[in-house]
């Protein structure tokens, strides 16, 4: 059994109004990240496609059997002055087909545009403040965790790590609703631990996994 680690550093953004208004900044960060979407109300993140090569298995025509998956959470999310429903998401793909930004809907489910074969591990996790933050900082609590895959063995030379990180709050509002005050969000680095075993196959078995591996990368996929 072979162990394959791969992680996505941490990131931090800040809200400074005088600066920019209606902006968040992305402050700082160690790793592949870039903006998807950034409003008053709502900052998101992607890292998409830092990889594990598999390329010398790949070379000696063996499958890699999927025994174990495993994500790790460098701490849990953090924040300055949050108020009780702020909350933070994160969506991790571990996929062998190169992602994009709808992949993250589900692969498989309705909205994305990659097969359920193609996918390992989704895994969402939903943090949510419950309780008023001081302005040094404080936890949320994890709120929700489900995660699908439907891929066990590959023959790609390439396994894919991809990460979505969103913050969803109310920094202004139309109705005269209490605003948050958050500020500051860190996301923490995360790192997945793929536990395979290498195995040779029947020569016809491995040739139409070949097959079905080229089909499912070369089917539909906009950008």
């Amino acid at each position: 059994m072979k162990r394959l680690v791969k992680q996505t550093e941490a990131l931090a953004w800040s809200y400074d109004l005088p600066t920019d208004p209606g902006k968040w900044t992305l402050r700082s960060t160690g790793g592949d990240w870039e903006v998807d979407k950034n409003t008053v109300n709502q900052i998101s993140c992607i890292s998409l496609n830092q990889y594990i090569d598999l390329a010398g298995m790949s070379q000696r025509e063996k499958t890699l059997f999927i025994r174990g998956l495993g994500v790790q959470n460098q701490f849990a999310p953090t924040a300055t002055d949050a108020s009780p429903g702020d909350q933070i998401e994160n969506i991790i793909l571990i996929t062998d087909k190169p992602a994009n930004r709808f992949s993250f809907f589900g692969p498989g489910f309705a909205g994305s545009q990659m097969s359920a074969e193609n996918c390992a591990l989704c895994l969402q996790q939903v943090w949510a403040f419950t309780q008023d933050s001081a302005s040094w900082g404080s936890y949320p609590v994890l709120q929700s965790e489900v995660s699908h895959g439907m891929m066990t063995a590959t023959a790609s030379d390439r396994l894919y790590l991809s990460v979505f990180s969103k913050v969803i709050t109310r920094k202004g509002s139309a109705t005269g609703q209490p605003v948050s005050g958050i500020d500051n969000v860190v996301i923490a680095g995360i790192r997945v631990v793929v536990d395979v075993d290498a195995m040779e196959e029947p020569e016809y078995q491995y040739l139409m996994r070949l097959r079905r591996s080229y089909e499912l990368q070369q089917s539909h996929d906009e950008d």
